[in-house]
């Protein structure tokens, strides 16, 4: 119960800006993301499927339904934005509380604040889903209209994950599409193959889509774009990724760093200590 709380009121500081009464709040996890539009959340102690109000992705797990186009990366983009996060559910007033297949039908917010639903359409992952009524259905109308606009994602004539605010080169935003980079399902940077920081989990992707959510590793040291280019690309096939290096030393060489894995806490101030690896020295 403490821990609830706790992280009600971290999410609470975040949702501020959302004139909406506490009471009316679903405070859960996102355990798993099921595709782009639905997702598993763990609500006080149960696992529920949530999908999203408003917003239509295309299918990837429909049973004896092929993989529609761009189905694969609109579930990658939940999954990098909600994955192992704490989110805020809400439900609509126009909308239904479950679905015919027993789904909470629900507004997905971010820690940041973000309306999910909304990002998704923004970001031309999804289309607006408007054969149902609910009260953002203007708003999510608008927001397709600037996705379709702007060509991004389903939208574009070959649609790609969007990989920075100023578009690569197109050589070079191919060799970004190309190239496959690691990140864990906590952690906010990217990974060559045989990172340490991989021992726990590693989910892969493009380093194009990797860069604009991640930062890369500084042990590993995995490509990263700059200026318009992909740098260190071809040390990622020639060179296995550098493994951890003793922090403290002596002459006699009796000092060894141990590392340890540190869950994640909350402190008393109710801030959340993200999981780390912290490394120590020891005899």
């Amino acid at each position: 119960m403490a821990k609830a709380v706790r992280t009600f009121l971290a999410l609470s500081i975040a949702l501020a800006v959302v004139p909406i009464a506490l009471s009316q709040w679903e405070i859960g996890k996102v355990v798993q993301v099921v595709n782009g539009d639905t997702l598993k959340v763990e609500l006080q102690g149960r696992i529920e499927s949530v999908r999203l109000i408003g917003v239509n992705t295309p299918e990837t797990v429909a049973p004896g339904k092929p993989v529609e186009d761009f189905g694969k990366q609109a579930s990658a983009f939940t999954m990098v934005v909600a994955e192992g996060k704490n989110v805020g559910l809400l439900r609509d007033a126009l909308s239904e509380d479950r679905d015919k297949y027993g789904r909470l039908l629900r507004y997905v917010f971010l820690p940041d604040g973000t309306l999910l639903n909304g990002e998704i359409i923004r970001r031309g992952f999804g289309r607006a889903y408007l054969e149902y009524a609910f009260s953002r259905m203007e708003e999510f109308r608008e927001l397709e209209e600037e996705a379709r606009t702007s060509a991004r994602g389903l939208w574009a004539s070959e649609p790609s994950l969007p990989t920075a605010e100023m578009p690569l080169p197109g050589a070079a935003e191919e060799q970004a599409e190309e190239l496959t980079v690691y990140v864990t399902r906590t952690g906010k940077k990217y990974h060559r193959e045989g990172c340490p920081h991989l021992s726990k989990s590693k989910v892969p992707m493009s380093l194009a889509h990797a860069a604009e959510y991640y930062s890369p590793c500084s042990i590993c040291q995995p490509p990263t774009i700059s200026q318009g280019r992909v740098v260190g690309a071809a040390k990622l096939a020639a060179e296995p990724a550098p493994t951890y290096q003793p922090r403290y030393t002596s002459e006699a060489g009796i000092y060894q760093p141990k590392s340890v894995y540190v869950r994640g806490y909350y402190r008393k101030d109710g801030s959340y200590v993200r999981p780390h690896v912290r490394t120590s020295r020891r005899k």
